[in-house]
């Protein structure tokens, strides 16, 4: 038992000494790539010398920058595939404001300021898809989770707005015909 841990402490000793001389090495007139290199290969050598765990220091390599150039690609392709879909959505909001504002059975100032503010709504989403800056996947996904459900929102009132016109002056229509009917009646 007294032997196991005089060869622990031996190891550790060891362990310590290597890492104060890569210390003194790296320190020693300024650091240099030169010097980091034949301290980390020192290291490397002791270490497999002690038949213990080897220690692998991860080196940044250019396989990294590659794949962050590729996600960055990634993340602008689905960028613009998002852009191109939600363009065409505000654009189909865009026609079913014009095709209410001409179409529309009633004319009431109420009616016209939604409309106009469904639209004025529908350009905002337009210049905020416009305005954005492409940082992050994460915030690239809030961004799109965001865009569509307003997009939705905006469609759905534009909807509900439409119907509300159309069921306006559908009972408009009969009214006077279950009146009519009425009168006939007595």
């Amino acid at each position: 038992m007294n032997i196991r841990i005089t060869l622990k402490a031996s190891y550790f000793a060891q362990i310590f000494g290597l890492l104060l001389l890569i210390l003194l090495l790296n320190s020693s007139c300024g650091s240099s790539d030169a010097q980091s290199d034949v301290a980390r290969d020192f290291v490397k050598q002791e270490i497999v010398a002690t038949n213990d765990t080897v220690v692998v220091i991860d080196e940044p390599s250019e396989k990294s920058s590659d794949k962050k150039e590729k996600k960055s690609n990634q993340n602008e392709n689905e960028f613009s595939e998002f852009k191109k879909d939600i363009e065409k959505r505000i654009a189909m909001n865009e026609s079913k404001v014009k095709n209410m504002m001409k179409k529309s059975k009633r004319k009431s100032s109420s009616f016209i300021e939604k409309l106009n503010l469904l639209d004025q709504e529908n350009e905002n989403l337009k210049i905020e898809v416009e305005e954005y800056q492409l940082t992050s996947a994460s915030k690239l996904e809030r961004f799109k989770l965001k865009m569509y459900d307003k997009v939705d929102h905006l469609s759905i009132e534009l909807d509900q707005l439409n119907l509300q016109d159309k069921s306006t002056s559908d009972n408009s229509k009969v009214i006077p015909l279950q009146i009519d009917s009425a009168i006939k009646l007595k």
